[in-house]
């Protein structure tokens, strides 16, 4: 069917490199800056948690409980996490699990319920989970 036929007729193997590398370039660029978003929404809470403690009247027992519950549901998740991404499109793992940790992000400023607050940190968890591994995945399949 293809027989006889050059896939890239008329371009140099000079201009696939360099094209090539440009692309690499664009990835880098595109998967650290992304990692940087998971990074600060990641943060958002710890930076305010003595705030969100005096205005919802939390003790040091609920935000502790609270930060546990992030840093187990991340540390568990990334683990399946990881696996998920090798069987699934790196671009689109990055991009949702960005998208939902930044609007779950959001949902806590609407609740002062611990309980709920507590949900959405597991939420976030998960969601966070999802960027270090695409971004693994990403760099790994273009740097390789």
């Amino acid at each position: 069917m293809f027989e006889g036929k050059k896939l890239y007729q008329g371009v140099s193997k000079a201009g696939i490199n360099a094209a090539y590398k440009r692309r690499q370039a664009g990835v880098l660029l595109a998967t650290s800056f992304s990692y940087i978003g998971y990074y600060i929404i990641r943060l958002v809470f710890t930076t305010e948690q003595v705030h969100i403690m005096k205005a919802y009247d939390f003790d040091i027992g609920q935000i502790g409980l609270i930060l546990s519950t992030f840093g187990v549901g991340y540390g568990i998740a990334k683990i399946f996490m990881g696996a998920l991404v090798d069987r699934l499109n790196a671009r689109w793992f990055l991009a949702i699990g960005l998208y939902l940790s930044a609007f779950f992000n959001l949902l806590i400023g609407f609740t002062q319920n611990f309980y709920v607050i507590l949900a959405l940190m597991l939420l976030i968890a998960v969601t966070q989970s999802m960027g270090a591994p695409a971004c693994q995945r990403q760099i790994s399949l273009w740097f390789s």
